[in-house]
């Protein structure tokens, strides 16, 4: 009988989650105790580890979660290994996950600096307009719009697109529902053209005026 060395590691233990917490409610940070695990067991076995993994219902859920969970191991594949095989320090650990608040608020952008000279803006538009946040509820009475002062339109003369990150907007002990959401805004530039028109006395009518007053017009002029 061949024997197979054994092989030692360490993990990561990554908290998973099933279900949807209760309407008007999102998950915050997730944290395992221990966080890392150390395994031993056949070394063709412990290669195969990609991740080590542990699952805990949050189904309705409108308050922090305390809970024990069993760990599983999946490969690079995310198939579940045989865990009968590889030794552990513990088959379970602790877990606690935030459940915090959500709250829509708006967004504001605003530009600075100048464009090239002969140039203005034609328009700003940017989405969304609105995003949603989460926090403890003190944390979310403070907040009712961020604001994006980094559109910097210096010496621009042509349309121009911005990407920015929202989490880099949010005060403390707030975060975002969506961790990766951007703000997209499209700036639209136009050139600025003037003209010279020249209006004959007879085609300027008066409107309006009081009837105590003559209103007489000079000569012909250029506008």
């Amino acid at each position: 009988v061949a024997l197979e060395d054994e092989l030692e590691g360490s993990f990561a233990v990554k908290v998973d989650t099933t279900g949807e917490v209760a309407n008007g409610y999102a998950l915050g940070e997730r944290e395992a105790k221990p966080n890392i695990i150390e395994v031993t067991g056949p070394k063709s076995l412990i290669q195969k580890i990609d991740s080590v993994r542990v699952t805990v219902d949050v189904e309705h859920a409108r308050e922090d979660i305390s809970a024990k969970g069993e760990l599983e191991y999946y490969n690079k594949d995310n198939e579940l290994l045989d865990k009968t095989r590889i030794d552990a320090e513990t088959e379970k650990v602790d877990v606690s996950i935030q459940v915090l608040k959500t709250k829509q608020i708006g967004v504001k952008v605003n530009t600075i600096g100048s464009l090239a000279k002969g140039y203005s803006v034609e328009d700003l538009n940017f989405e969304p307009q609105e995003i949603t946040i989460a926090g403890r509820d003190e944390a979310l009475a403070q907040v009712d719009e961020i604001t994006i002062n980094d559109v910097d339109i210096s010496g621009l003369d042509k349309d121009t697109e911005y990407s920015f990150k929202v989490a880099d907007y949010l005060p403390k002990d707030v975060v975002l529902t969506d961790p990766e959401q951007k703000i997209m805004v499209t700036l639209k530039v136009g050139q600025i053209t003037s003209r010279t028109l020249t209006l004959n006395r007879s085609q300027i009518d008066f409107a309006g005026g009081l009837s105590k007053y003559r209103y007489t017009i000079g000569k012909d002029s250029q506008v």
